[in-house]
């Protein structure tokens, strides 16, 4: 069985009205078009208020409550539970989960890895990227980058030059430049772990360190939550956990849909 989580899905599938906020904060914006399309459980972080604030329609309910959250240096994501949250990342907290070989004398908590595969993709990746925005009421332009300082070594060095109709000053500009960068840098690295079922409901925004010698893993990863769950007579359930490098947490505007996992873990017997 495919499918997605009810706020993903009432939001990404919805259009965002055309609509103009003075003076008002993203988190009374969001919580309250949320509420409008049927999500209650919303969670949401203090954030500071615009000055003015439009969106023309041209955007989905869920890139207009991103885009809202990023320019205030927030992320959003959905739990497990159908919540809605927008927050900071969870980088400074204390491990949560532990995954492959205990590294110490104490075995208590470590989940056995029944799999691994690593992703290091370097598609899409942008060297610069230069916006130029335009203010209205005096008749100017301006331009502002950002620059993906890890690649500078290439010999490719992809550049991008664009526009934006959404910012409100040139300093606005620079966060979208910055969030449209960092998405190309998204993804770069991560692994997926396969586990049994340890009977723990593994969260979004967590830290797991993960200890596999064998791999040339040790060290400490972020979660994204669990992707997949699949059944085979016997074996009982095992969940498949993407676990993203640490300071490259997953910022796309538009939420992946799940998929079951192939063959034989498949409840389904006619998936191939």
């Amino acid at each position: 069985m495919a499918g997605r989580d009810l706020p993903s899905s009432l939001a990404v599938d919805s259009d965002a009205i055309p609509a103009r906020w003075f003076k008002k904060s993203p988190t009374d914006i969001i919580t309250e078009l949320a509420h409008a399309r049927g999500i209650t459980n919303v969670k949401c972080a203090k954030m500071s208020s615009f000055k003015t604030l439009y969106t023309d329609g041209s955007e989905k309910e869920w890139a207009l409550w991103y885009r809202l959250a990023r320019m205030r240096g927030m992320y959003m994501w959905s739990d497990n539970v159908g919540g809605l949250i927008i927050d900071k990342l969870g980088y400074a907290l204390a491990p949560s989960y532990q995954f492959g070989r205990p590294n110490t004398g104490r075995t208590n908590g470590w989940m056995a890895v029944v799999e691994v595969n690593e992703a290091n993709s370097t598609a899409g990746r942008k060297r610069k990227v230069i916006m130029y925005g335009e203010v209205a009421k005096k008749g100017s332009t301006y331009a502002v980058q950002a620059v993906d300082t890890s690649i500078k070594g290439w010999r490719k060095q992809p550049n991008v030059v664009t526009t934006t109709k959404k910012a409100e000053s040139q300093a606005s500009a620079k966060v979208e430049a910055d969030n449209d960068m960092f998405d190309t840098i998204v993804g770069a690295k991560e692994i997926t772990v396969t586990i049994r079922d340890y009977g723990v409901l593994i969260e979004q925004n967590k830290m797991a360190p993960v200890n596999m010698p064998e791999s040339g893993l040790d060290r400490v990863w972020f979660t994204v939550g669990v992707t997949r769950a699949a059944y085979r007579p016997g074996m009982g359930y095992r969940h498949c956990v993407p676990l993203p490098a640490t300071g490259r947490a997953p910022s796309q505007a538009v939420p992946a849909t799940s998929s079951p996992l192939p063959g034989a873990w498949s409840a389904d017997t006619t998936h191939k």
